[in-house]
Parts: C-alpha cells; structure tokens; sequence
C-alpha cells in the first residue's frame, strides 16, 4: 500500500457510511448496471440503519441502532464512504433487526 492508502472492497452483509457519510446502511445486494454498452455503475442495495441517541446497551455503552427493512434504497458506488464501520447483531442474530455500533477503534485488529 502506498502512501498509507488502502483499498475498500464492499461485500453484502457490511455496514457503510452513505450520502455524504450522514446515513448507515447495511448491505443486501449489489448489482452492476450498464446504461449504454460499455458504461458500467456499481449500486449498492442497502438497509439502513436507524441511529438513537435514546438506546445504549448497559454493560458496554454502546448504541443499540435499528435496522429500517421497510425503508431499503439504491445507492451508488460514489455516495459510499470508505470508512470501515462495525456494527454487531444485538439479540437473536437471525431474528434481530438491531444492532450495536462499535465506536471503539480498532485499527489493531
């Protein structure tokens, strides 16, 4: 890597900064679109994810954020951030539509 720059390879399942890193979703899909031949985009499937203020998990003092599966929108690949996000299934992980978000850094990892 060169000059301390990296590479950010989206998959399904991350959760991403989007719209000028404002909003959190979680990827569902992604798919290429080709407008004309040759003229590729990459959009991104999201389910965001609903940050309060009001929820905080009690032992770690973290947000518990919910995820909005009724508000699921389309985003290109330019209007998602390059920061890595870590987000942990809170609850049941296949039922639960919370999650807790890391705000530790863990550049270590």
């Amino acid at each position: 890597m060169a000059n301390g720059s990296s590479r950010s390879t989206p998959q399904i399942g991350d959760y991403v900064y989007y719209r000028g890193s404002v909003s959190i979703g979680r990827i569902k899909q992604l798919f290429i679109h080709e407008i004309m031949r040759g003229a590729r985009r990459l959009f991104a499937y999201l389910t965001p994810v609903r940050v309060t203020d009001s929820a905080i998990d009690n032992v770690l003092q973290l947000p518990i954020c919910d995820l909005n599966r009724s508000a699921e929108v389309i985003v290109g690949l330019p209007n998602i951030g390059i920061k890595r996000l870590y987000m942990i299934p809170y609850g049941k992980a296949e039922e639960s539509d919370q999650v807790l978000q890391c705000t530790w850094e863990l550049d270590f990892m």
